[in-house]
């Protein structure tokens, strides 16, 4: 029973591989126990998990999720989604659907390992880190923040959430649209503009405007806007 459940490290945290042809029961049950048998080892460690091998429901990957919280001392911090990977083109009517993954008391964000090209879209209901670039004509979507580790030159559109306004990091900022709440940012037209392709910078909004500014370990004490936790190793 104990080969129906593989629970291996990867760089975020955990990735549990399930067998596609066992029962979700005693999925649970495997888990239950392996997680028991584990807790000393993983001890109060913050993880974001992975499921992969069999297609579960919003509601069964939260059911799993209490499974380890309850036994064990792990703080699960996200769901990285094995499918962010596999972003489709726009013009096969296909996108990232949002995601209602979970409804936990913390808050929730998710990855996207690669480069976003003109046609696809990312659009979620957390926030979210992009490990690549997102290209002119790529869209990314977000209710929370959006930090890309990489250079943004495509659109990128936030939501307002409670009245407060999310913020939006890039290596390299030289959106051909950015969107905050309601409010449009403005650029330059890159022909007569010399981007600073050196310096990481974040866009938030302040007195009914975006600014840009260079991101620096004080601003987000500065500002009020909306935050969510969030891990990068």
């Amino acid at each position: 029973m104990s080969d129906c459940i593989l629970i291996k490290g990867n760089k975020y945290g955990l990735t549990i591989i399930l067998d596609e042809n066992e029962t979700f029961e005693k999925l649970k049950e495997t888990l239950k126990i392996k997680i028991i048998d584990s807790k000393k080892f993983f001890k109060n460690a913050k993880v974001a998990i992975t499921f992969t091998g069999k297609e579960l429901s919003h509601k069964q990957q939260k059911e799993l999720v209490d499974i380890i919280t309850n036994y064990s001392d792990m703080e699960v911090t996200c769901i990285l989604d094995s499918e962010l990977s596999n972003v489709s083109n726009k013009n096969n009517s296909s996108q990232i659907h949002k995601q209602e993954l979970l409804n936990l008391n913390y808050p929730i964000s998710v990855f996207h390992n690669g480069t976003l090209r003109s046609g696809q879209q990312i659009n979620v209901d957390h926030s979210i880190v992009i490990m690549g670039d997102v290209n002119p004509g790529a869209n990314v979507i977000a209710k929370g923040n959006v930090i890309i580790l990489g250079a943004l030159k495509g659109n990128v559109y936030v939501k307002e959430i409670d009245g407060k306004y999310p913020f939006v990091v890039a290596l390299s900022m030289a959106p051909m649209q950015l969107r905050i709440g309601d409010i449009m940012g403005r650029f330059p037209d890159k022909k007569e503009f010399t981007w600073d392709d050196s310096t990481a910078q974040i866009a938030y909004v302040e007195k009914g405007r975006i600014c840009i500014e260079t991101l620096n370990k004080n601003i987000y004490k500065e500002l009020d806007f909306y935050n969510s936790e969030m891990i990068i190793n």
